[in-house]
């Protein structure tokens, strides 16, 4: 069993995790927006997954969608977006 449970999928995240996060620097470095999730349920109480894998509950949905909207706000605040006038 690993982190991720007893899941089908366990080894192929446990695998393909690292290599996703250690490109994250390099996306940075390249101007993509680039938003790293991957401790937002530290410090949640309750349950965040529904299994023993990767599917989030209720709860974690709630989690991630406050965190992406958060973070997609910061980004736009930063570097606003300029739309063409409407014709």
């Amino acid at each position: 069993m690993t982190e991720f449970g007893e899941s089908e999928y366990a080894d192929s995240i446990s695998k393909g995790y690292p290599v996703l996060l250690a490109r994250i620097d390099q996306l940075k470095h390249s101007n993509v927006t680039v938003f790293d999730a991957t401790g937002i349920f530290d410090n949640v109480d309750g349950p965040v997954y529904f299994d023993d894998c990767c599917h989030y509950s209720g709860h974690g949905n709630e989690v991630l969608i406050q965190y992406i909207s958060g973070e997609i706000k910061k980004a736009l605040e930063q570097n606003p977006i300029k739309l063409a006038p409407k014709h």
